[in-house]
């Protein structure tokens, strides 16, 4: 009986090896880089999108001078780091710059 215990111990003790990480190094590597590709191909996707409503080629020539400033600060807060607070200050300026136009086209 002893000798049975003893052989279940062995089978189910935790083998004492080191742990393994869980991707090779390499591989490790590659992923990593492919991510950050990933984020600059976003942020570049994000910039376009936003310049897109700051352009003043769609307008008449009066809304030009109105629409200048917010699309020059535009261009400024693009040059930021990508991160949220980038995000919500475009965000809050082409809120900003909707509202010039209204302003601006009002009766």
């Amino acid at each position: 009986m002893d000798s049975i215990n003893a052989g279940l111990e062995r089978m189910t003790a935790p083998a004492e090896t080191p742990a393994q990480p869980l991707l090779p190094p390499v591989l490790e590597e590659v992923l990593l880089a492919t991510l950050q590709l990933r984020e600059k191909e976003a942020a570049r996707e994000l910039t376009a999108h936003f310049s897109q409503f700051f352009s003043s080629a769609h307008l008449p020539p009066a809304l030009h001078e109105v629409i200048r400033p917010f699309a020059e600060l535009a261009e400024r807060i693009l040059m930021l780091p990508n991160n949220p607070s980038r995000t919500v200050a475009l965000v809050k300026l082409l809120e900003s710059k909707d509202a010039a136009v209204r302003a601006a086209v009002s009766k």
